[in-house]
């Protein structure tokens, strides 16, 4: 018999599109973005007090992703930033991005050592105008292109491989750090949904978010092994782990167009 999971809604109101939770261990906070919106949520534990940080980015927000002690990376739709989380400062970083017209950053991961790479997408979500991009000594590198939505990039723990969701494509690649070669790790076409963000655990399992089907999926070695769902919403978008191991707990970016539901974050009784 498959088995069930409770999701329950986390404060805050009801986002556009929420994505990319991110937990910061050392001030205990949940932090994730609406892609509507140019506010940073977070609600802090084990309290749950909610509260939006309004930021002045270009452009709504499409990440946040934990960097140090004091930080966070925020990715905005044409803008990279670090945050400092006390004050609320906002520092641009990445020198000239690598967009056009055409594209937009869709979301983004920082390696172990703090090296950030980005996805783009194509704002129309047509033409294969996105990417994946890794930020060096000299500037962006494109490491994948031609894709339409680049999603969900989420280095492994060793920061030897990062992990890139092409949403369009149905499919994950694996990019190896010291060669520069990208690699099927695991296609996604033979079911429901598109894959989305993408979460790597402490254990280096892979968490598939899937838009359109209701479910998250846990992959390890190239090979399912975890469905969890159904969701609530339709669409999931992002997932990730709060707390500390053995105690972490799943939390996860839903939304949906039904009019009774409430867009948010949700956590997951595994």
């Amino acid at each position: 018999m498959p088995q069930k999971y409770q999701f329950e809604r986390l404060p805050g109101p009801s986002d556009t599109l929420p994505e990319s939770p991110c937990w910061h261990g050392l001030t205990h906070r949940l932090f994730w973005v609406d892609h509507g919106s140019r506010d940073l949520r977070a609600v802090k534990f084990p309290e749950r007090d909610f509260v939006a940080v309004p930021l002045k980015t270009k452009g709504n927000l499409r990440f946040v992703k934990s960097l140090d002690a004091a930080h966070l990376i925020v990715g905005s739709e044409r803008g990279l930033y670090r945050l400092e989380i006390e004050t609320g400062m906002l520092t641009a970083v990445g020198g000239t991005l690598p967009l056009t017209d055409q594209t937009c950053i869709n979301d983004g991961a920082i390696h172990p050592n703090g090296a950030i790479a980005i996805a783009l997408s194509d704002i129309a979500e047509h033409a294969p105008t996105g990417g994946f991009y890794l930020l060096g000594p000299d500037g962006w590198t494109c490491i994948l292109g031609e894709v339409v939505i680049g999603n969900g990039p989420a280095f492994s723990q060793d920061g030897s491989s990062l992990f890139l969701s092409d949403t369009l494509g149905q499919r994950i690649l694996r990019y190896d750090l010291a060669t520069g070669k990208s690699e099927g790790f695991v296609d996604l076409s033979d079911g429901d949904g598109l894959p989305d963000g993408l979460f790597v655990s402490q254990s280096g399992d892979l968490w598939v978010s899937f838009w359109a089907g209701t479910r998250i999926e846990v992959v390890r070695d190239g090979k399912r092994i975890k469905r969890i769902g159904p969701t609530p919403g339709r669409n999931v978008t992002c997932c990730c782990l709060i707390g500390d191991a053995p105690n972490a707990r799943a939390v996860t970016t839903i939304c949906d167009s039904r009019e009774t539901f409430e867009n948010g974050t949700y956590q997951v009784t595994i």
